[in-house]
């Protein structure tokens, strides 16, 4: 990987790591948003936050699908 890929890694979890304090010290609920991997719920599930939401977790669907989407949503383990 070259050294820049990983300066940019880097820098977008301190990034996520401060967003992520800066709602919990201003008690504001924070969500998440562009979740496409495993790599990115597995991080965010390391961090605490527990809302997301992007294609990892489902695409997007017509609203008479998603009730059915709901009842039988597992969150990956």
């Amino acid at each position: 990987m070259p050294y820049g890929s990983l300066r940019q890694q880097e820098s977008a979890r301190v990034m996520l790591e401060s967003s992520l304090d800066m709602a919990r010290r201003l008690n504001i609920t924070a969500v998440a948003e562009g979740v496409e991997t495993r790599a990115d719920w597995n991080l965010l599930g390391e961090l605490g936050c527990g809302l997301a939401q992007g294609y990892f977790i489902a695409r997007p669907m017509d609203p008479g699908a998603y009730l059915d989407w709901v009842r039988d949503w597992k969150q990956p383990g």
